[in-house]
């Protein structure tokens, strides 16, 4: 419906079925960076047979169009006949492209920002805070580890440089008192976002 009211929607789904395809009014298929096919689902597999590249019957043409993309049994030369071969065809098409709707421009100009963050800072720093607070709030155990950790570490450290604060000829110990609580808070604060990248990995 969106896309019908003259607005553009791009969305990214990784090896879609056949019925999810049939959705699909153009794809843009990629191969070591490059446009191996830009148009229409429907010539999608005709081009490819053109180019000697025939999709098994029954076959889920998805899985077809990313193993060719993927050089699955196909060699370097191979890959760059076929872009050559579907680059004219992609070519071929953009003749045919009418030129857009003056309603549908109005209408997609109702909808553009001019500025380059329409957000507000203030917006963006409530938003984050809610979500920070949202997460503090969902791992409880985390956050009374956090907080038994630094009363414990305050009283450990209060008890080593207890009553040495008036003391002038103890003034190394007071500097070391400052660098031990700077690097403390610095570590702690620190790992939090370090032990981050291997719980996430598996993300990316």
């Amino acid at each position: 419906d969106l896309a019908k009211q003259g607005r553009c929607v791009i969305s990214v789904i990784h090896q879609p079925s056949s019925e999810l395809l049939e959705l699909f009014d153009d794809v843009y298929l990629v191969t070591a960076g490059q446009c191996l096919y830009r148009g229409s689902l429907t010539d999608l597999i005709p081009s490819l047979s053109d180019a000697g590249y025939v999709c098994p019957q029954y076959y889920n043409p998805v899985d077809f169009a990313i193993k060719i993309a993927s050089n699955f049994n196909t060699t370097t030369e191979e890959i760059d006949r076929l872009m050559q071969r579907l680059q004219l065809v992609s070519s071929a098409e953009k003749n045919d492209i009418q030129p857009p709707n003056q309603s549908s421009t109005k209408r997609h100009d109702q909808y553009v920002s001019r500025s380059q963050y329409p957000i507000s800072r203030w917006r963006q720093f409530s938003i984050l805070t809610r979500r920070t607070t949202l997460g503090t709030v969902r791992s409880i155990t985390l956050t009374v580890l956090r907080i038994t950790g630094h009363l414990g570490m305050g009283l450990l450290i209060g008890a080593i440089y207890y009553n040495i604060g008036n003391d002038g000829a103890k003034i190394l110990s007071n500097l070391g008192f400052i660098l031990l609580s700077i690097l403390f808070i610095a570590f702690v604060n620190g790992m939090s976002s370090v032990l981050t990248f291997p719980l996430e990995m598996s993300v990316f």
